[in-house]
């Protein structure tokens, strides 16, 4: 499971590296045409930050006009079916100019100049290239994975340990699948956008249905593993209808679905509780695993699903949201270490203490944030995730625990 787990997300950074660069930061202005450029990887384009880009073509080619609309982190935000269409059919475009070697920037200068530059396109994109927010989200699916494996891999036959670890499936699928997309330069095939947007949506979808089988489940069975699958199969049926009809709202099919999710996990958590009340240590392990729902998933949907859904535009970065799903995960494992919820032993935890330890001792994913090249911008454009990244240099994110916090949970 973890070689599976590990051997998935280096697929996905080889397939981020492959797509062609043109060796530029972009930035969505606040107002204004275009796209600023905020940073340049060669000496020679240093000359271009500053300026924006408002259009894009091959060396005698149509101009392929660029706004903020390119650069949108997450398209099922768009909330039309065919604003949708368009955004994919344009990226496509865009990319097509990029494979073609050479690119013809269309730009305005600081005093407001049109200009035209024509510069080579890498085939590759260089490994420091990756943002903050993609490693963020790639590592997310990976600890999730591992620690949803780990429950499983305990008690495979048991229907709350197979929907943790459906759960777990579900967060991995969705973090690699958004972390190619909203990571990327400038644009990526339109392919490349019709496969990875469902699978985002059935991976989070998955994680949603995962948690209401797992807490019609346990601690309490209220329903037999197949009919605790039904909630998922009625999450899944709408992005199904619009996969073979299409042009449909992503409201219908994602947006509310997701609210709809949450809610019934937390109505679920509430039942559990009271069934639970003569059982101290059950109640004790679902105030655990509560919290890091109500703060992750409950996080997550607030920061960026409930803006979406409103039709409003969201002021945190889908990328810096989604560390906020390890919070579930975090709960499960400290519930699992002090009560031994799902009725583990203690000794599982340390097993999941040393195989999580020894994976990211030696992956050195997390150092992108070193590897990053450094940007004229200021601070609060260059990083958004620095909340979310534990090793991030280039904010006052998140450290880790002290050693205080670390002995009262070995205790």
């Amino acid at each position: 499971m973890t070689i599976a787990c590990l051997a998935s997300a280096i697929y996905v950074v080889l397939w981020a590296l492959s797509q062609p660069s043109l060796g530029l930061d972009f930035a969505i202005p606040d107002q204004g045409e275009g796209l600023v450029i905020i940073a340049a990887d060669a000496p020679e384009r240093s000359e271009l930050v500053g300026a924006r880009l408002v259009g894009l073509a091959a060396p005698g080619g149509r101009v392929l006009g660029v706004d903020r609309r390119t650069l949108v982190e997450e398209p099922d935000k768009l909330n039309d079916g065919a604003l949708i269409a368009a955004f994919r059919a344009d990226q496509g475009a865009l990319h097509d100019v990029l494979r073609s070697g050479q690119a013809e920037l269309h730009l305005l200068g600081r005093d407001g100049a049109e200009g035209r530059q024509t510069v080579p396109v890498s085939r590759m994109r260089p490994l420091s290239d990756l943002p903050v927010g993609f490693w963020a989200q790639v590592l997310t699916g990976v600890a999730g994975m591992l620690i949803g494996g780990w429950i499983w891999a305990m008690n495979p036959r048991r229907a709350s340990h197979a929907f943790l670890f459906l759960t777990a499936v579900g967060l991995h699928v969705s973090a690699q699948a958004a972390a190619l997309y909203s990571s990327r330069e400038l644009a990526l095939s339109q392919t490349a956008f019709e496969v990875l947007s469902p699978l985002n949506m059935l991976g989070a979808l998955t994680f949603g249905g995962g948690l209401i089988g797992l807490f019609l489940s346990y601690p309490r069975r209220l329903l037999g593993p197949v009919p605790a699958l039904l909630p998922m199969l009625l999450l899944l049926l709408p992005m199904l209808a619009e996969q073979v009809r299409g042009g449909l709202n992503p409201v219908f099919y994602a947006h509310v679905p997701i609210v709809l999710a949450l809610a019934g996990i937390l109505v679920l958590l509430v039942v559990q509780r009271v069934l639970a009340r003569r059982d101290p240590m059950a109640r004790a392990a679902l105030k655990l695993v509560a919290l890091g729902i109500v703060v992750g998933a409950g996080g997550f949907v607030i920061a960026s699903v409930l803006p979406a859904l409103l039709g409003l535009e969201g002021r945190v970065s889908q990328a810096a949201s989604f560390p906020l799903f390890l919070l579930v995960f975090a709960g499960v494992a400290l519930a699992v270490r002090r009560y031994r919820f799902f009725d583990l032993e203690r000794w599982s935890f340390r097993l999941l203490y040393y195989v999580v330890g020894g994976v990211f001792s030696s992956c050195s994913m997390p150092s992108s944030c070193s590897l990053s090249r450094p940007s004229t911008a200021p601070s609060s454009e260059r990083c958004c995730c620095s909340s979310c990244c534990p090793t991030c240099r280039c904010g006052t994110g998140w450290r880790g625990g002290s050693s205080r916090g670390g002995a009262r949970i070995s205790r």
